[in-house]
């Protein structure tokens, strides 16, 4: 960008600098990648400070990100006719009369009962994998 940017910056390299730390993300590697993370935080300033300049008096405010109208609602409401299969499902067990749900369908998985884990192995041994692990030297481990 311009140097008449630069000038009108709000955010200092070093305050770049201590954002970073706090947010426990790495430093700028060179100047340039600095100058354009300060170039992309001036940005996102600028582009706040735009919407906060807009008139919101007579606008009702957000409460969710979701449709919020009756009929939405209706529609995402969970009843006891929506619940009645689950419930046939149910049956009490013992004497406490606890709940234990019968398994009417077997879910298919083909692919979980042919996937052979040992496959990606480098090594095997019989039905499990070898892990190399390399000694270190004692010369080294004791420093």
């Amino acid at each position: 960008m311009a140097d008449t940017t630069k000038d009108r910056r709000e955010v200092s390299p070093e305050q770049l600098s201590h954002l970073l730390r706090l947010s426990a993300l790495p430093q700028p590697a060179n100047e340039s990648e600095q100058n354009e993370m300060l170039d992309v935080l001036q940005a996102q300033i600028h582009f706040v400070k735009e919407i906060q300049k807009v008139d919101t008096t007579n606008v009702a405010p957000l409460v969710a990100l979701r449709d919020e109208s009756p009929a939405a609602i209706a529609e995402n409401t969970i009843g006891l006719d929506d619940l009645k299969d689950a419930f046939a499902q149910e049956k009490p067990v013992g004497r406490n009369g606890r709940i234990k749900r019968q398994r009417t369908q077997k879910v298919p998985t083909p692919a979980a009962q042919t996937w052979n884990p040992l496959e990606m192995a480098s090594k095997t041994a019989g039905r499990y994998f070898v892990v190399q692990k390399q000694k270190k030297d004692r010369k080294t481990a004791k420093e």
